[in-house]
């Protein structure tokens, strides 16, 4: 009989444990399986504790992008999990999260919310498994807005400022869009592209505001506006003070543009108070003409009426002239007779003074002037409020009585005023050269030709009898205080001074301050003198000399031929011509004997020679 072994009792254990294990776990799947018929779901959810959570693998967001048309509009979005092996996944806790919440909100379902423009994304996110879906806000114009009423009136000229606003599918204003202006007819009423209207003639049109295929539109009515007043006829007329212009003054009221504007309303006034204008109340025809008559006041000078239209605060005015009535008129002279010197402005102005004859002054009347011998006048136009008028008056350029003539009023019915003024001759105005300047001479000559100066006064005449003061820089005149002769011309003979270089003659006039300067030019003479000397050098190096060239007064002569000899020795140069400085540099090396220590220089042309001795040459070797 075969015996059997008594069980282990770890082994036992250890099999016992293994078998609740599994024994669990298959309970456990299960449970989670049938959790949704068994109503534990929601349960579960909320445990720390889930296995969908710890089973993801993978998500995906439905749709991974999409696009909203309005502020509000919804789109559901679909979270999809599953395990490694592709298999989904239900019960897994999703978190959802928008990263701009201005643009869209989403809530736990997946739901998401367009909140402004713009473009974000949405996350899904499982345990460390995120999904993203990106979603774009953009509105899309559904209907355009126009604010204020559906029909409006403006002048012509005026402006009106019109709003418009896009909204979307949900009735939300987009902000980034802005409405585009059109009018039907421009010729009316002008609208740019934000909106300002602007009147341009009389009638009706619509504007509208478009977005894409939606607009918006109003009526404009356009009404024609008088804001100015053309004169047709009738301004500055002249009449005698006190009564009617000759013609009626006629008008037309235009609109901005510069049509007629019949109907227009206009009142009409003087503007002194005094005269009258008829009728007062005008009303503009079928051409927008206005017609008044204007009786002046019996103030000589000028007058106004004045215009107002009842449409603009503006006031327009129309000028006529009051001329003094004849045989009334009374003209002065105020001060002495004038008198000045010819071509100049006389010191002290022609006053005149004009009244009537009752002493009553001619305030702003014309005043016209004329000169008849020349020169210039500045006078006003129009006597001051005393009735006065001063000139400044330039005398012609002559010497001699001269005459201005002061007109007011017509001259067929009032006569000029005539003034006399005697002329004298001018001063010294100028002083100037004419002839004999840059010349160029030897030094300590007289130039070769004469200096001739002019003295003219303001008017370019010349002035006789003008004495002048000389002084030259160097050198001598033969009259240092020559006067000018009967055409005005001073004659000054110059002999330069003896140094050669740029010489100046200084002239002017001892009477009034006016000078003129001449230059000359002193070059030297021939040659007068020659100098041989030597420019010490080291020992047994050839000997430097220097030969100089001066004329009588000791200007150094440039140009001079200049012959070196010495028998036996030797030179750098035989015949060299002399610098500006008059100066012409060899070297020399003397010879052994006798006759070629000496070096002789000599200035071709003329007898100058100079000798270098054998005494004056240092190092150089003596004779035996």
């Amino acid at each position: 009989m075969k015996q059997t072994a008594p069980p282990n009792p770890v082994m036992s254990t250890t099999g016992r444990t293994v078998t609740w294990i599994l024994t669990s776990s298959a309970a456990l799947l299960a449970l989670l399986a049938n959790a949704r018929s068994l109503g534990l779901t929601p349960w579960l959810e909320g445990s720390l504790f889930s296995f969908a959570d710890h089973a993801a693998a993978r998500i995906m967001v439905s749709p991974r992008s999409d696009s909203l048309d309005a502020i509000g509009d919804t789109i559901p979005l679909v979270a999809t999990v599953s395990d490694h092996r592709g298999a989904v996944l239900s019960g897994a806790r999703i978190h959802w999260a928008a990263a701009d919440t201005t643009v869209v909100s989403v809530d736990s379902s997946g739901t998401v919310v367009a909140r402004g423009p713009g473009s974000t994304w949405v996350s899904a996110t499982v345990r460390d498994l995120t999904a993203r879906a990106v979603l774009t806000v953009r509105q899309i114009p559904r209907r355009v807005l126009i604010a204020g009423d559906s029909s409006v009136r403006i002048q012509q000229g005026d402006t009106l400022q019109f709003a418009a606003i896009a909204l979307d599918g949900r009735g939300h204003r987009i902000a980034q869009v802005t409405p585009r202006w059109q009018s039907r007819d421009t010729t009316v009423v002008q609208v740019d592209s934000l909106g300002t209207a602007i009147g341009r003639s009389a009638g009706h049109s619509r504007l509208w505001a478009a977005v894409g295929g939606s607009m918006a539109d109003v009526a404009v009515e356009v009404k024609l506006t008088a804001t100015a007043v053309e004169v047709l006829s009738g301004d500055h007329q002249h009449a005698i003070a006190g009564n009617p212009l000759p013609g009626p003054i006629v008008l037309r009221a235009l609109s901005p543009e510069g049509r007629p504007v019949p109907g227009a309303i206009a009142t009409i006034m003087t503007g002194d108070g005094e005269g009258q204008a008829l009728p007062r109340d005008l009303v503009a025809d079928r051409d927008g003409r206005f017609r008044f008559t204007w009786t002046l006041s019996r103030h000589a000078g000028p007058q106004r009426v004045l215009i107002r239209l009842s449409t603009t605060d503006s006031l327009f005015g129309v000028l006529g002239e009051a001329d003094p009535e004849p045989g009334t008129t009374v003209t002065e002279l105020l001060g002495s007779q004038p008198e000045g010197r010819a071509g100049t402005f006389l010191v002290e102005p022609v006053r005149l003074r004009f009244t009537d004859t009752t002493g009553a002054a001619l305030a702003g009347v014309p005043v016209s002037w004329r000169l008849l011998d020349g020169g210039a006048i500045d006078a006003p136009a129009r006597t001051d409020s005393l009735g006065e008028a001063q000139a400044r008056w330039q005398l012609g350029p002559h010497p001699g009585p001269q005459r201005l003539l002061a007109q007011i009023g017509s001259p067929r019915t009032i006569p000029a005023f005539r003034v006399t003024a005697s002329a004298l001759p001018g001063p010294p105005a100028s002083l100037t050269l004419v002839a004999g300047g840059g010349q160029v001479g030897q030094a300590g000559r007289q130039l070769a030709k004469t200096i001739v100066l002019a003295v003219r006064d303001s008017a370019g005449n010349p002035v006789p009898g003008v004495s002048l003061a000389v002084s030259p820089s160097t050198g001598s005149v033969a009259d240092l205080a020559p006067a000018t002769d009967s055409v005005g011309r001073a004659v000054v003979r110059w002999a330069l001074g003896t140094q050669a270089g740029p010489q100046t003659l200084r002239v002017r006039s001892e009477s009034v301050p006016i000078e003129a300067g001449v230059t000359a030019t002193a070059v030297a003479g021939p040659a007068a003198a020659l100098e041989l000397a030597e420019t010490p050098g080291k020992p047994g190096q050839p000997h430097r000399l220097v030969a100089t060239v001066t004329d009588l007064n000791s200007n150094p002569v440039q140009g001079a031929k200049v012959q070196f000899v010495s028998p036996g020795g030797r030179l750098s140069a035989t015949s060299l011509t002399s610098d500006a400085t008059g100066r012409a540099r060899v070297t020399w090396t003397p010879g052994r004997d006798a006759l070629s220590q000496r070096v002789t220089a000599t200035i071709r042309g003329t007898r100058l020679s100079a000798v270098l001795p054998p005494a004056t040459s240092p190092g150089a070797p003596r004779s035996p």
